[in-house]
């Protein structure tokens, strides 16, 4: 493990650099603490100095001050301004000229009792993204393992899988392709292989392998290598709930059961409803291959609203127009399945909106700082 001496959420250097450049993030400012920005590492270049990197005990309590501090911004009646003892009231102010605009942000956030509207989530996301990114950059550096480390990727994990949902941009299906560098693709999977490789080093116990080992193989239903990887876990953990219920998930697919499976993805808490979301146009799309070869019949009528049920939607409107979009008849209250007039969608069309609602209703008024810091929710019977 290498030597990491940064005493602060951001290097003294670096918070100096863009100080003075004006680069402070508004959320930095309205918080009162900067946070050290990810950066790619320049080719050939030499490892960061010590002073540059930031020790287990800093990183932890980065990443609960960007969950804690700055994610509640974005949800209403955020709190308000800098508290004593933030880092940037050592230096709000030092170098600012008057009227600077840094400086005047920095004043306003730390009034006692100033009222802050919500930031809007995208610049909060995009944000938080980056710097906890640069946590985990610094956290690779030192070659950072055991419980730190998993706590960071855990907080991370979660951030990274309901993020997307909540910028009501989810992730699109699957493809058989590598994910670009750097997208959130690449990060839940760079995440999922670090914490899974965690978790098997070392004799420590920990409380949330269960829900992260469930929730890798959701992340990659149908993956032969995800369902390898957790049939090989010891067996308190392969028999713990939620590895019962991904496990099942899975051999439900792999019998082409999606009856089975669209239900009980239905049933699954939020952030293991985010892990799986991008799954469920394609579980749809097999189902209505299924149901227009099995029930192909001219005279034969299905009823859309047991239809909706079945598919997982929440009115019998989206399930019709589900069964358009495969090429099916749609009448009145009912769909004539045809084999013949089937039709394959195509992969790039993103999920209905009517999928994304269906997630986040989930999500039952709890914060989205709760939710990252791994409050608990129960399955959703409906």
């Amino acid at each position: 493990m290498r030597a990491a001496r940064c005493p602060g959420m951001c290097p003294e250097r670096e918070r100096c650099e863009r100080q003075g450049q004006a680069r402070l993030h508004r959320l930095e400012v309205a918080t009162g603490a900067a946070v050290k920005e990810w950066r790619r590492p320049a080719a050939g270049s030499e490892a960061a100095a010590p002073d540059q990197l930031r020790p287990p005990d800093v990183l932890l309590r980065t990443v609960r001050h960007l969950v804690a501090r700055v994610v509640p911004r974005a949800e209403p009646r955020a709190g308000v301004g800098a508290e004593p003892g933030d880092e940037v009231g050592a230096w709000a102010g030092v170098g600012a000229e008057p009227g600077d605009e840094v400086g005047a942000w920095v004043k306003a956030a730390a009034e006692p009792g100033a009222g802050v509207l919500p930031e809007p989530w995208p610049l909060v996301h995009d944000f938080v993204m980056d710097r906890l990114r640069s946590v985990r950059q610094d956290m690779v550096s030192q070659r950072l393992g055991g419980r730190p480390a998993a706590t960071i990727l855990e907080h991370s994990l979660r951030f990274l899988l309901c993020g997307q949902l909540w910028l009501g941009r989810p992730p699109p299906s699957p493809r058989p392709r590598h994910s670009q560098p750097g997208s959130v693709e690449a990060q839940v999977r760079e995440c999922f292989s670090r914490l899974l490789a965690a978790y098997s080093q070392g004799r420590d116990v920990y409380e949330n392998q269960a829900e992260f080992q469930a929730l890798a193989l959701l992340y990659d239903l149908d993956s032969d290598q995800a369902l390898h990887h957790a049939l090989q876990l010891p067996s308190h953990i392969k028999d713990s709930p939620e590895m019962r219920t991904a496990l099942g998930i899975n051999r439900a697919l792999t019998e082409g059961n999606y009856v089975r499976c669209l239900r009980a993805v239905r049933s699954l808490p939020f952030v293991e409803s985010c892990a799986v979301y991008r799954h469920i146009a394609s579980l749809q799309h097999r189902l209505l291959r299924a149901f227009s070869h099995g029930y192909s019949c001219c005279n034969c009528r299905y009823p859309l609203q047991a239809l909706a049920e079945i598919l997982a939607v929440d009115t019998g409107d989206t399930a019709a127009d589900l069964c358009r979009r495969h090429g099916q008849q749609v009448n009145g209250d009912s769909v004539c399945f045809q084999k013949s007039s089937y039709v394959e969608p195509d992969p790039d069309i993103q999920p209905a909106p009517e999928l994304l609602e269906l997630v986040t209703i989930k999500q039952r008024g709890r914060t989205r700082s709760s939710i990252i810091q791994g409050c608990k929710m129960p399955s959703i019977n409906r």
